[in-house]
């Protein structure tokens, strides 16, 4: 009974179908779609394309993209580069190097010619050699003492034979001069000899005279002798008393020539010793000069070899022809330190410097390899600098240190290594924005400047 209900209500739906089937016929297009409604099939894609849409909304206000600061720069050593000069400069001899070679420390870098400086150092050798014979001589003759010359070089014995001659000279000049006034002396002193013999003898005549007169006086008081005999007797006395004191005074000047002359041979000896002990304080004052002369002279023919201070890179090599002349302080060269800790000095420009802070972390890429198979390096952000500087094109930047992690790229240590020169590609974290303001941005900026035109 109850299947048959089941056909008969089916058979009253298929009837009905075909009815309202046979007047939807007679309706306009309009008239249709608003009285079918939309197909099933449109609907769900309007429901998916729906839901596509309101996802990648919310996906896009959700999820975050980094920002960054893109640079170009240049791995540079946290030491700084050591500058290659030469204090007196000279003629360039040999080039041991090229530019961009690494070399090691105390490698030889450029040799100069030696000829001007063995020459110089030449010169003051024999004039230190003349100074020492000279000095020994002065000090033999104003002491009287054998002269000991110290020993020289066989290039030298002809100065010690001429010294030899110098301080004999010298002292045959000064005996004769002292046998001059020892003579002078002996004759006064042969001299005061004769006046004391001249003297005795007077005072013996003066003395028969005294007591000649003193018995004329008392015979004459007795009238016993003539007036004529006791005046001959005083006169003979006075004459022989005039006489004894013209000898005395002889001899006392004789004496007193006596003592000159040994004082003068004295001062002789004094003088000459005086004067040679001041020209021998001159003489070492001067060897002391030369000495040091001879230090400096040695200490340039030692750097006739200019050497690299530390290991590094040869860079702005500025003598590259040999028998070219290079001025005192000129700079030769630069060598750039491999070993001390890299890194990169990148140029950010104004625009971008206010999105870059220390601290900030890049990633750097080295441009000399390949970026695909050796990847990137981290860094971070050391300094800033506090001012602009200008390209050779007088493009303005700011200088950024970014520190890198390794000094090597890829996965091997000791392998691929970075060095001082090398071009890098610097990307500096900035921060992040959503995908939705990424791309609303130019809408923003659309905004703010809306209503704002002339």
């Amino acid at each position: 009974m109850k299947r048959q209900d089941d056909i008969t209500h089916a058979a009253g739906m298929g009837r009905s179908r075909a009815v309202r089937g046979e007047q939807l016929r007679f309706l306009s297009k309009p008239e249709l779609l608003e009285e079918v409604g939309p197909p099933r099939f449109l609907r769900l894609v309007l429901f998916f394309l729906a839901l596509t849409v309101f996802g990648s909304g919310a996906w896009a206000s959700i999820a975050k993209i980094k920002e960054t600061t893109k640079a170009m720069g240049e791995v540079v050593p946290i030491g700084s580069v050591h500058a290659i000069q030469h204090l007196e400069g000279g003629i360039i001899a040999s080039i041991m190097v090229s530019e961009g070679e690494l070399v090691e420390q105390g490698q030889i870098l450029v040799k100069l010619d030696p000829t001007p400086v063995l020459a110089d150092l030449e010169v003051i050798r024999i004039r230190r050699a003349g100074l020492q014979l000279k000095a020994e001589r002065l000090r033999a003759f104003a002491t009287g003492e054998p002269a000991r010359f110290p020993k020289v070089a066989a290039r030298f014995t002809h100065m010690v034979s001429d010294q030899k001659a110098i301080l004999a000279q010298n002292r045959r000049a000064q005996n004769k001069q002292q046998r001059v006034l020892e003579l002078k002396q002996a004759q006064r002193k042969v001299e005061l000899s004769v006046l004391r013999k001249e003297a005795t003898k007077l005072r013996r005549e003066v003395a028969i005279l005294v007591k000649q007169k003193t018995m004329q006086e008392r015979l004459l008081a007795e009238k016993l002798v003539s007036n004529l005999v006791y005046f001959n007797t005083l006169r003979e006395f006075n004459t022989i008393a005039g006489e004894l004191d013209e000898v005395v005074e002889k001899a006392q000047r004789a004496r007193r020539a006596i003592a000159e002359a040994g004082a003068k041979i004295g001062e002789m000896n004094a003088g000459m010793r005086d004067k040679a002990l001041d020209e021998m304080g001159g003489v070492r004052a001067e060897l002391t000069e030369v000495e040091q002369s001879i230090v400096q002279a040695e200490d340039r023919a030692r750097r006739l070899e200019i050497m690299a201070p530390l290991r590094g890179i040869v860079q702005e090599l500025a003598v590259t022809t040999v028998g070219s002349v290079i001025a005192p302080g000129a700079p030769l060269a630069k060598v750039v330190p491999v070993e001390d800790e890299l890194i990169v000095e990148a140029q950010i420009s104004p625009i971008d410097v206010g999105h870059v802070q220390v601290g900030k972390k890049a990633k750097v890429k080295i441009t000399t390899f390949d970026f695909a198979r050796f990847g990137a390096i981290d860094g971070e952000v050391e300094k800033i600098s506090p001012t602009t500087f200008k390209d050779q094109d007088g493009t303005v930047y700011y200088k950024a240190d970014v520190r890198l992690s390794k000094n090597y790229v890829g996965d091997k240590p000791g392998r691929n290594l970075i060095l001082p020169g090398m071009v890098a590609e610097v990307d500096i974290l900035a921060g992040e924005r959503t995908v939705l303001r990424y791309l609303l941005r130019p809408v923003y900026q659309s905004l703010d400047s809306a209503m704002t035109e002339r």
